[in-house]
């Protein structure tokens, strides 16, 4: 699920946790926010109605809602759903302390995403070092460089510093590949 999407799903949740607070029954507050909502999200809770009023279970009607937009989010909604028709517990409740665990996730994933920008940053300058060092000796002092060209051992130690740089480099941008999903 994208970011885009994790975000309708937030406000919609938040929607009916309120409606439900303001005193509304459950399908009065799906209702609610499938008429005030637009586009794909306001389309799947007029198919949740939909197979509500015409008799399927919350259960089934809810899977599909979770197969629409997979991920964690959803299945916690559903079983939020299941668990206070069964036991009397309050929904609202439950509702805000998902649109929580939302918003406490959007702030972690913002914190990671931050973090792995400043250690992608961090590889590209430890890459780039190298060549800087070698670029500053040969306008500097020549001399230095000159038995790393001219001996066998020297030419020995550059190809095994290209190789190297090479694998560190690969592993760098492995690493900053990383996600946080």
């Amino acid at each position: 699920m994208n970011d885009r999407m994790a975000r309708e799903l937030e406000i919609s949740f938040q929607k009916i946790a309120q409606a439900l607070r303001s005193g509304m029954g459950l399908l009065q507050a799906i209702q609610t926010v499938a008429e005030k909502e637009q586009g794909p999200m306001a389309v799947s809770w007029r198919l949740v109605l939909h197979q509500v009023q015409t008799g399927e279970s919350w259960a089934s009607a809810l899977s599909t809602f979770s197969q629409q937009y997979p991920g964690r989010a959803t299945r916690l909604f559903q079983a939020s759903v299941l668990i206070t028709q069964e036991t009397g517990a309050s929904l609202g409740e439950m509702l805000e302390i998902l649109v929580q665990d939302f918003k406490e996730g959007a702030v972690l994933q913002e914190k990671c995403r931050a973090l792995t920008m400043q250690a992608k940053l961090s590889g590209f300058v430890l890459m780039g070092l190298p060549l800087v060092l070698i670029l500053g000796f040969t306008c500097i002092a020549p001399e230095l460089l000159k038995p790393l060209y001219t001996t066998g051992l020297g030419r020995g130690m550059m190809v095994y510093a290209i190789l190297s740089l090479i694998t560190g480099m690969r592993w760098i941008l492995v690493l900053s590949k990383w996600t946080t999903e």
